[in-house]
């Protein structure tokens, strides 16, 4: 398992105001290089939950989509599609994961659930462990190669 490396995040994350003025839709943050924290803004939901993507050599995984009431596939196309320019073109393949299946985690999976490119894994439990081969559940910890 590769160790995990620091990276940069800034001293305050603004979420902005319930006005959205002025604000991007999300806010995105490379906190190492293939490693993104993208954050929706306060006027969207007052969750403001974080969503983490990690860009690998073969896949990307995408852990949560959010709270709903906000594009999270055209920002994350964005990112892929600036990775993939600097990078040779790959990865190809999407995983949608989550961290839990609150709806504050789950609301955007609607904008993934069959598209091409993209693997949807269910926040139910028997499917995370189906799709991501854990067999001592909860205790079990898996590799997730991204290659």
């Amino acid at each position: 398992m590769a160790p995990v490396r620091s990276g940069r995040m800034p001293a305050m994350w603004y979420a902005g105001d319930s006005g959205c003025t002025g604000r991007p839709v999300f806010r995105v943050r490379e906190y190492h290089s293939g490693f993104f924290i993208l954050r929706p803004p306060a006027c969207t939901n007052y969750e403001k939950p974080f969503l983490s993507l990690v860009v690998g050599q073969t896949r990307v995984l995408l852990l949560d989509t959010g709270a709903g009431g906000i594009t999270v596939a055209a920002p994350l196309d964005s990112i892929l599609d600036a990775w993939r320019a600097t990078h040779g073109g790959a990865p190809r393949e999407l995983v949608v994961a989550h961290s839990h299946g609150h709806g504050d985690h789950t609301a955007g999976d609607d904008q993934f659930r069959g598209r091409a490119g993209v693997t949807l894994v269910e926040p139910q439990a028997a499917e995370v462990r189906a799709y991501f081969g854990f067999r001592a559940w909860p205790t079990d910890v898996v590799p997730f190669d991204l290659g």
